[in-house]
């Protein structure tokens, strides 16, 4: 372990010990790795975004000063109980600019994006289930108000198999062997759903989509 990674965790165990002097070395000694920390971050949004990295470390800050109490292991865990702070502060301002959230949930299992949809509840507008292709029968509002349904279903031509000429997709389970797949045309029509929200992005409502072309 580095000398400044003992220091930290030195100062870390007289901050949990209620010392005022500690918290003060400590944020002056690891203000500038948390400032490339959340510059590093706010690279990846999109341009022009209003925080600045001292506005995200500032708010960071004051959400990991309730936290004096955790038992702090070290240096490492400092910096990861920031880095989910300071996530969680990009967070919360998205939620501001933009309150209409819509998850494309891309799995196969069911259990997966049932749970995904009751974890998410409350926290985003609506969670769609992809991947299937066939379009299910669950569509609903959940206590929080979050829309979800296990699969939205699929645009194209439903006289195949997912979308494929029929006897393409047979020849390949039957022999295993490279098919060279070809898109089949019977049976096109639109399949998605609608979803109705409030301003604050609840969502109100969720009706299935299946248009005939």
């Amino acid at each position: 372990m580095s000398e400044a990674s003992d220091d930290v965790t030195a100062l870390l165990v007289r901050w949990r010990a209620g010392s005022p002097e500690a918290e003060e070395q400590l944020m002056a000694k690891v203000l500038g790795e948390l400032r490339r920390l959340a510059a590093s971050y706010l690279r990846r949004e999109r341009a022009g975004h209003t925080l600045q990295p001292t506005a995200v470390v500032n708010e960071a800050y004051m959400r990991l000063v309730p936290q004096r109490g955790i038992h702090w292991e070290n240096r490492a865990h400092f910096f990861g109980i920031a880095a989910r702070m300071m996530r969680r502060v990009l967070v919360d301002h998205a939620r501001t600019e933009t309150p209409v959230v819509l998850l494309d949930f891309h799995a196969e299992a069911t259990s997966e994006k049932v749970a995904m949809a009751h974890w998410l509840d409350g926290r985003v507008t609506a969670v769609i289930g992809t991947h299937t292709h066939v379009q299910t029968n669950d569509a609903r509002v959940l206590p929080g108000g979050t829309a979800a349904i296990t699969d939205a279903g699929m645009t194209g031509p439903h006289d195949s198999v997912i979308g494929v000429k029929a006897e393409l997709a047979i020849r390949r389970m039957r022999t295993r062997l490279p098919v060279r797949f070809e898109p089949a045309d019977g049976g096109v029509r639109i399949e998605g759903v609608v979803v109705d929200c409030s301003d604050d992005g609840r969502a109100t409502g969720i009706e299935l989509l299946r248009i005939p072309l």
